[in-house]
């Protein structure tokens, strides 16, 4: 055997592990986790191609896209126009209907500051420790009275 044929045989027996980069072309050396898989040399052209994609899968599915786009821009402005949704989990109606129309005087006078929501909130539990209510539902803190 001559010196050429095992040089040769050694040569194909080591594979260059490096690969060629899809998005820039340069060679690098995949991640050992990663080996089989990893398409790109680094995080920068990684975030390219995944760009790319979603770009060639919004062109491929445009008009669902675009239609789904308006139902998220319908829904967000409903919620918008609707305001903040007082809280109702464990509530009487009667406090739940309370908070509801502070809530709507908040909102029409804009942003509103910390003094404004404290005074809602005490105008509120003042409403509400006047107004007749059942009990149910308070559990076993039935008995206790705030005091305030």
């Amino acid at each position: 055997m001559s010196f050429a044929s095992v040089w040769l045989m050694d040569a194909n027996s080591r594979k260059d592990e490096r690969r060629r980069c899809c998005q820039c072309g340069r060679k690098y050396s995949p991640a050992p986790s990663a080996t089989k898989t990893q398409m790109t040399c680094g995080e920068a052209c990684r975030l390219k191609r995944r760009a790319a994609q979603a770009r060639a899968r919004y062109a491929a599915e445009i008009e669902a896209e675009r239609a789904a786009s308006r139902e998220r821009k319908r829904s967000l402005r409903r919620r918008a126009r609707a305001g903040p949704t007082p809280p109702r989990e464990g509530l009487p109606v009667e406090v739940v209907q309370l908070i509801a129309r502070e809530m709507e005087g908040l909102s029409s006078h804009g942003w509103p500051g910390r003094r404004d929501v404290e005074e809602a909130l005490r105008r509120v539990a003042r409403r509400a420790g006047d107004a007749e209510m059942s009990l149910a539902g308070l559990g076993s803190d039935s008995g206790v009275v705030s005091q305030g």
